[in-house]
């Protein structure tokens, strides 16, 4: 949204890591889990997609959308989820059988775009 509006920002290089799911590969996951007897409360399972930095991210969408890459430069802007960056495996859960539908960013983007 931002970045189709000219209003993005990369945090620096963009090397911060971001972490995407859609919806209906939370929902398989949830199966697969609620169906587990026992059911394995005491451990997590990460669901997401491939990890991608911010910088491909905005690349993969400014190709698709032929729009420019945003310039690097210091957000003052509070994010709902934060600047975190950090890498997420679902090796786990894919250990179980679960296989995302939507495993990189850019399919998860797209399934997501409104009409």
């Amino acid at each position: 949204k931002n970045l189709l509006a000219g209003n993005a920002c990369l945090d620096g290089k963009g090397e911060r890591i971001m972490n995407f799911i859609h919806r209906d590969d939370v929902a398989a996951a949830m199966l697969i889990l609620g169906g587990m007897q026992p059911f394995p409360s005491a451990e997590i399972y990460n669901v997401s997609a491939e990890p991608v930095s911010q910088y491909d991210c905005y690349a993969l969408l400014a190709e698709h959308f032929k729009v420019s890459m945003p310039q690097a430069g210091e957000t003052t802007a509070k994010r709902k989820r934060g600047n975190t960056s950090k890498r997420v495996s679902n090796a786990k859960l894919k250990r179980l059988g679960w296989r995302p539908v939507y495993n990189d960013f850019l399919s998860v983007a797209l399934h997501c775009q409104p009409e």
